[in-house]
């Protein structure tokens, strides 16, 4: 799922950045890892106003840390951290050229 929203084949490969659809299977698949995820993202989000910089902080630090509990789980969260850092590429250049928008 995460995967096919990442490169969707019909719209040409060009999909979103998989945070949201990775809550949503997270959630599915093992609840306290989601619900952990959800919560820091909220608060990277309260504390810094950019949805992209929360992401940013949640997924490639929480989710390979929330995986240790399940060592199975491991490698698939740390692939999953990796994808999403790399589509969130652009918005790491916004942020630090001070360009990225703020709510």
């Amino acid at each position: 799922a995460v995967a096919g929203h990442l490169y969707p084949l019909y719209f040409g490969f060009k999909g979103g950045k998989g945070v949201a659809t990775s809550a949503g299977m997270l959630l599915g698949v093992y609840p306290p890892a989601a619900l952990l995820a959800i919560a820091s993202w909220t608060l990277a989000f309260i504390l810094t106003r950019t949805s992209s910089l929360a992401s940013l902080i949640s997924t490639p630090l929480i989710l390979p840390l929330l995986a240790w509990q399940e060592p199975e789980a491991l490698l698939p969260m740390s692939v999953l951290s990796v994808l999403i850092v790399w589509r969130h590429r652009s918005n790491l250049r916004s942020l630090l050229a001070g360009r990225e928008r703020h709510f």
